[in-house]
C-alpha cells in the first residue's frame, strides 16, 4: 500500500502561518483600544496588546515541525542541509528581489511613488538574508546551517544529558532576562535554534511525555495569555517600580526587542504536542479532500511571511487594511477575526500562485542541480 502523507501537520503548519499574520494584525492596527494613549494603562489595552503572542506561538510550532521531520532524517544531512538552505535563500531572494522590483516601478512610472526606493532598499532586496530583511527567514537559516550539528547533539547524548542541554539553553535564552532585562546574548539564532532542539528533543523520546489533549493544550494557551496579560499590564503601570530599578521593558512578555518570548513558546509546544499525539493516534488510511486542499496550498506557506512581512508591502498592506471602517465594543472581536482570516486567504492564494509560476520552477533547478552533484559528495 501506499504511503499517504501527514498532511495533519501541514495544516498545522498553515495554521502557525496564520498565528503569524494574526500577530501582524494586532500589533499593525489602529484601534483605540491599541492605539489611544489614555487607555494604554488599561487592563483590557494590555491584554489586546498580549494578542501579540500568537505570532510568537506561531514561529515555535513552525520550527517545531521543521525540527520534527529534520533530526529524524537519515539521509546525507549535512549535504542535504546545504540543499535546504539554498532553497530556502533562493526563495527568499526570489520574493525580495521581484517586490522590489515592482516598486521600483511604481516609483519610476509615478504611478504609486513612495521615495522608498534607494540603494540601501536594492542591496538589501539583493541580499535579503545578509541584510535580515525577514528576522525569521534570517534566523531560520541560521537553524538549518546548524541542524546537522544540533543533531549530533540529540544523536550523542542521552535523554538526562539532552534535558540538562535544555535547560541550560532556555536559561540563556529566556529566563535569564527575567533576571537581568539588559543581557545581550539573546539573539533570533539561540532562540530558533533552542526550539530546534526541542522538537528534536519531542521527537526522539515522544512516547515518555505527558499526555496533552486539545483540550489541555487549550488551557495552557489561555493561561500562557493572561500571564502576559498581567505581566504587560504589571510593567505598563510600573507596579513596584520594575520598569526604573529593573530596567525591564514594557513589551518584555510579548515580542521585539528587549522581549522573553518564553510564555508564548510554552503554549506553541503544548499545542504542537498536542497535535502530535493526536495524529499518531489517528493514522491515516486515505486521503480526504480537506487532506488533498492541505497538501496543495502547504507549498506557499512560507511565502505568505515573505510576501506580507516585505518591508515595501507590510507598510501599504496594513494602512489600507486600517483605513477602512471598523465597528467597536462587542463587534470588534469577530470583525477582527474575519478580516484576519479574509487577509490570510488572499495571501494563502497569492503565495500558492507565485510558487506554482516562479518558486517552484526554481526549486526544480535546484533539484535537478542536486540530483547531479550528490552522488559526488
Amino acid at each position: 500500500m501506499a504511503r499517504v502523507r501527514n498532511w495533519h501537520i501541514e495544516l498545522l503548519r498553515i495554521f502557525s502561518m496564520f498565528c503569524i499574520v494574526a500577530t501582524h494584525y494586532f500589533a499593525g492596527s489602529n484601534f483605540p483600544i491599541h492605539s489611544d494613549p489614555s487607555r494604554s494603562h488599561t487592563l483590557m489595552a494590555n491584554a489586546y496588546t498580549a494578542l501579540t503572542m500568537s505570532g510568537q506561538v506561531g514561529v515555535t510550532i513552525f520550527v517545531l515541525i521543521s525540527a520534527y521531520f529534520l533530526s529524524a532524517s537519515k539521509s546525507n544531512f549535512a549535504f542535504s542541509s546545504v540543499w535546504r538552505i539554498i532553497k530556502l535563500w533562493s526563495q527568499v531572494f526570489t520574493y525580495s528581489v521581484l517586490i522590489f522590483i515592482v516598486f521600483a516601478l511604481l516609483e519610476y512610472t509615478h504611478v504609486y511613488p513612495t521615495g522608498w526606493i534607494s540603494k540601501h532598499n536594492a542591496l538589501m532586496a539583493v541580499l535579503p538574508i545578509t541584510f535580515n530583511e525577514y528576522w525569521f527567514a534570517t534566523g531560520f537559516v541560521v537553524v538549518l546551517a546548524l541542524s546537522p550539528v544540533l543533531n549530533l547533539i540529540v544523536d550523542h547524548t542521552t535523554q538526562r544529558q539532552l534535558c540538562v542541554v535544555l535547560c541550560v539553553l532556555i536559561y540563556i535564552t529566556f529566563i535569564w532576562k527575567f533576571i537581568n532585562p539588559a543581557f545581550g546574548y539573546f539573539n533570533d539564532g539561540l532562540y530558533l535554534g533552542t526550539i530546534y532542539l526541542i522538537g528534536a528533543y519531542i521527537r526522539r523520546y515522544q512516547d515518555s511525555l505527558p499526555r496533552i489533549n486539545f483540550w489541555v493544550s487549550i488551557i495552557i494557551t489561555i493561561a500562557m495569555y493572561v500571564l502576559i496579560s498581567l505581566g504587560t499590564w504589571a510593567l505598563t503601570n510600573n507596579l513596584a517600580g520594575l520598569p526604573q530599578w529593573g530596567g525591564y521593558p514594557g513589551n518584555l512578555f510579548t515580542a521585539g526587542p528587549g522581549a522573553s518570548p518564553i510564555l508564548s513558546v510554552i503554549a506553541g509546544v503544548a499545542i504542537f504536542i498536542s497535535a502530535i499525539q493526536w495524529s499518531n493516534q489517528h493514522p491515516i488510511s486515505h486521503m480526504s479532500w480537506i487532506g488533498k486542499a492541505t497538501l496543495a496550498l502547504t507549498p506557499g506557506v512560507f511565502g505568505i511571511y515573505l510576501i506580507h512581512e516585505n518591508p515595501f508591502v507590510k507598510e501599504i498592506l496594513w494602512t489600507h487594511v486600517f483605513s477602512l471602517p471598523s465597528p467597536q465594543g462587542v463587534l470588534l472581536a469577530p470583525y477582527m477575526l474575519v478580516s484576519i482570516l479574509i487577509i490570510f486567504i488572499l495571501l494563502l492564494l497569492t503565495s500558492n500562485i507565485a510558487y506554482r509560476i516562479i518558486i517552484r520552477p526554481v526549486e526544480q533547478a535546484i533539484a535537478w542541480i542536486s540530483d547531479k552533484l550528490s552522488p559526488s559528495l
